[in-house]
């Protein structure tokens, strides 16, 4: 995992499942406020491959993205970032 300011990239060290995408199965964004996010990019045009899922430590959607790559849109529980911060300190 590579820490850019507050964000984290994390490169998988396995071939892809799918043959048919390339070496990038997808891409995760946080954002605080999922539904509001969904909503606008709804209007925008975007199409989303599920609803939201809540799996109580962060909630999730899945969109399509250029060249087969997914877009992982995601909002962490509350506790969850309590939590996350704890942990830097």
């Amino acid at each position: 995992m590579i820490s850019i300011g507050e964000s984290k990239i994390n490169f998988y060290d396995q071939p892809p499942k799918d043959k048919s995408r390339g070496p990038i199965h997808h891409l995760g964004i946080e954002t605080d406020d999922l539904e509001a996010l969904v909503e606008h990019m709804k209007h925008k045009g975007f199409h989303f491959i599920n609803e939201i899922k809540d799996i109580r430590t962060l909630k999730y959607v899945m969109a399509a993205a250029p060249d087969n790559v997914l877009l992982e849109l995601f909002e962490l529980a509350k506790s969850t970032k309590i939590i996350s911060t704890l942990d830097q300190l």
